[in-house]
């Protein structure tokens, strides 16, 4: 621990995790023990891209398509 309070991950465990300079990380309290996650982005998502699918019970209606 240095004295501004940052320790230090081993590069084996950096490299078997994908840990690199701009990641972060979670740290969790157990008993006398601190686990440390590496936080996992959430992948941007663009209605473009078209994950998932929309579906409309109404009668006339197309569910997704514009028709106009």
């Amino acid at each position: 621990m240095s004295d501004k309070a940052r320790a230090v991950i081993p590069a084996a465990s950096r490299r078997g995790l994908g840990i690199g300079p701009e990641a972060k990380l979670d740290f969790e309290l157990e008993g006398d023990s601190v686990r440390v996650r590496l936080r996992k982005a959430i992948p941007s998502w663009r209605a473009e891209d078209g994950s998932g699918s929309l579906r409309c019970d109404l009668p006339g209606e197309t569910g997704g398509t514009d028709e106009r």
